[in-house]
């Protein structure tokens, strides 16, 4: 006598190796929905770090710039920044290094920028005299 079907024993394993390819999937799919959300927030601090140091670069003056704040104006106020300006150790050059953070991700960058030096005659000499941010003084 032939038997068609499947024995209780046969479904029951066929049940366990289905639900653990589920949780597989499953698992795979909080992974990437995490990580999306890891990368859009990587995506947006970026941004939001270009554009200051972009203000901070068009600044007249690099030194007295804001060196730290919110984005609360544009509507993220749990984002923060730090703006750290250091000389270089290049006469007029400066590493302007932007962070900005929320919660536990933080996202930097770093430049070097330029910083014109300043002319002034005085009326004793009416010589020029040259200053600026490292610039040598005879």
């Amino acid at each position: 006598m032939v038997r068609k079907g499947f024995t209780l024993i046969e479904l029951m394993v066929t049940t366990v190796v289905v639900g653990v390819g589920l949780a597989g999937v499953m698992a795979g799919i909080r992974a990437i929905g995490v990580a999306d959300v890891k990368a859009r927030t990587a995506d947006t601090l970026q941004q939001l770090a270009a554009q200051k140091l972009a203000e901070v670069r068009t600044s007249s003056d690099i030194a007295n710039a804001s060196t730290s704040g919110d984005f609360s104006d544009q509507g993220y106020s749990d984002i923060n920044y730090q703006v750290d300006v250091q000389p270089s150790g290049t006469d007029n050059i400066d590493e302007v290094k932007v962070t900005v953070t929320q919660n536990n991700d933080t996202q930097t960058l770093t430049e070097f920028l330029f910083v014109p030096p300043t002319t002034t005659t005085t009326t004793t000499t009416a010589t020029p005299t040259t200053t600026g941010r490292g610039v040598r003084r005879p």
